[in-house]
């Protein structure tokens, strides 16, 4: 079964629905938003409440998580209240029904940054972004050396180009 039949079923599931406190008669239909390296995001309208949602579909993780999307989830609660990443509603990372983790949060209206212009709106929301208070006891990863982190991840990131007919 291809992802799009698979998604289908998933999101009409009785117990997608109840999640979400969607009718069962109502039919959930997604439509293609962004695919970025580890997730391919749909939207979809909430059939009672109208409003615009996004079904993140997680298919890897570059820090070699488990449960990547479970991690996704918790982040974006510690910052839902910073106003500027999306609000998280549900999360599956079960992959007992798919073979990818599921997370469902709410759509941020707005458009595409460009930098040469929005550089200050850049700074601005990760500027809010990081002010959120992270507590102590957090989930969020540490390294030790962050830029030995950042080095090494790339490192192995650049490896899967070296690798390919085009690596030379």
């Amino acid at each position: 079964m291809d992802r799009i039949k698979q998604l289908d079923t998933y999101v009409n599931r009785p117990e997608f629905k109840e999640q979400l406190r969607i009718p069962e008669n109502e039919v959930v239909v997604l439509h293609p938003l962004a695919q970025g390296e580890y997730n391919i995001n749909y939207w979809f309208f909430h059939p009672e409440t109208k409003e615009k949602l996004v079904l993140r579909l997680n298919t890897g993780s570059q820090m070699h998580l488990e449960d990547q999307i479970g991690y996704e989830y918790k982040a974006l609660k510690l910052l839902e209240h910073s106003g500027r990443t999306p609000i998280p509603i549900c999360v599956d990372g079960s992959r007992q029904q798919l073979p990818w983790g599921i997370l469902v949060m709410k759509f941020l209206e707005g458009r595409a940054l460009d930098y040469r212009r929005d550089l200050h709106l850049a700074a601005e929301a990760l500027a809010d972004i990081h002010s959120v208070s992270v507590p102590e006891d957090t989930h969020l990863l540490s390294p030790g050396n962050p830029l030995k982190a950042i080095l090494e991840e790339c490192e192995e990131m650049v490896q899967t180009y070296y690798r390919s007919s085009l690596g030379k």
